[in-house]
């Protein structure tokens, strides 16, 4: 389904592009030298996507990497850097702070209170803030990592989601048997809590790529495939933005329906 989703995305974006620029002038953009080649829109969607599918329009090997010469692939790193460490940052975080709010039986905590209000706070303002208060031009990667974390509202809608979830979960009369017979409460739900976290990654993973971008706008030693993207769309680099789309299109797709994964493995 996330191949399927992504050539389709490639496609929509291959025909509109194509449209761009051709006929006017004597200057020819690369899409349209392409396109002259191939004898047609149509042949060069198809010659397209067949060298999409084997990466040929990516760096997308080890060698090159370790040479050096693979820079989509070097920028692809850096981008999911920061969205694997801030993923594992919320989770970690919200389960500390979950934990401790169910261990002693209470609705909710004022660490993870005052934490939600923060995370209302756009990107944006963090940026400023951290450039104009506190004169930090070029944080460490921890910092951008709190940024990302605690802004756009990525860590109040984990927190909530999770917290009801986990709300959920401990009222189930499963759970209150387990009480009863003297086990251990989190012990006893930790698989339904696995599949609601397994769920929550998933629809959270949008949000986190859009703060990621705007971190690689503003941060000139963090190159990432946003940089690749702004850098595509000034230059009219078609086959640039359509790369790192693609990517991006197929990533989404794919982690989103890792949250599907539990229902198809268990239906009950």
């Amino acid at each position: 389904m996330s191949i399927a989703v992504s050539l389709v995305m490639m496609s929509i974006l291959f025909v509109v592009f194509s449209s761009f620029h051709i006929g006017v002038g004597d200057e020819y953009s690369e899409m349209e030298k392409y396109i002259k080649a191939c004898g047609g829109v149509a042949p060069a969607l198809g010659d397209y996507l067949v060298k999409y599918l084997s990466l040929q329009h990516f760096e997308f090997n080890v060698e090159a990497y370790l040479t050096g010469k693979g820079t989509y692939m070097k920028h692809f790193f850096t981008t999911f850097r920061f969205v694997l460490a801030t993923l594992f940052f919320i989770v970690v975080f919200n389960l500390i702070i979950s934990y401790y709010r169910i261990k002693n039986r209470r609705k909710r905590n004022i660490i993870g209170l005052i934490l939600t209000s923060i995370s209302t706070v756009h990107t944006l303002i963090f940026i400023a803030g951290m450039i104009l208060i506190f004169k930090i031009i070029e944080p460490p990667f921890w910092g951008f990592i709190l940024i990302i974390g605690l802004s756009n509202s990525i860590f109040k809608e984990f927190y909530s989601d999770m917290n009801n979830e986990l709300d959920r979960i401990m009222t189930e009369k499963y759970v209150q048997r387990a009480v009863a017979w003297g086990y251990s409460r989190m012990r006893y739900a930790f698989p339904d809590i696995i599949v609601s976290f397994t769920r929550l990654l998933s629809s959270k993973f949008p949000l986190l790529l859009s703060s990621t971008f705007i971190i690689e706008h503003f941060s000139p030693g963090y190159h990432g495939l946003a940089s690749d993207l702004i850098l595509g769309i000034a230059e009219h680099d078609y086959f640039l933005v359509m790369s790192v789309t693609g990517v991006f299109v197929f990533i989404s797709t794919f982690v989103y329906n890792i949250g599907k994964l539990p229902a198809l493995i268990d239906p009950r």
